[in-house]
């Protein structure tokens, strides 16, 4: 069951990366992001709460191209995008005010910032 839903999520970051035009001002950034997210997973990152607590900054858009485990809290609210989320993490994320992104949205935000 597990597989079934990364490979759906991965599926969905590859297709909206894909509508992003190479004469794009950021279309290396996605190329970097699409090349992450292809790794297989063991490769992909892996990012604990307090790395991004650190790294990211009041109001940002941060990408993470593999999964956010729950280890430490978050001090401050940003946006975030990532392939996967661990429960506890997620609800730590909601408790402190941190908007999670979708993939679609992900796209339209202009600098974000990748977090591996």
């Amino acid at each position: 069951m597990r597989r079934i839903i990364e490979k759906d999520s991965i599926n969905a970051w590859r297709e909206a990366i894909a509508t992003v035009k190479s004469d794009a001002k950021n279309a290396d950034f996605w190329k970097k992001i699409n090349k992450w997210v292809s790794m297989p997973r063991r490769q992909r990152a892996i990012v604990n709460l307090s790395k991004l607590d650190k790294m990211a900054k009041e109001g940002e858009f941060v990408v993470v191209p593999g999964k956010v485990l729950s280890f430490g809290n978050v001090s401050h609210k940003f946006k975030i995008a990532a392939v996967e989320y661990s429960e506890s993490a997620q609800e730590k994320l909601k408790e402190h005010g941190v908007e999670i992104v979708h993939v679609d949205k992900m796209l339209k935000t202009e600098n974000p910032r990748i977090i591996v």
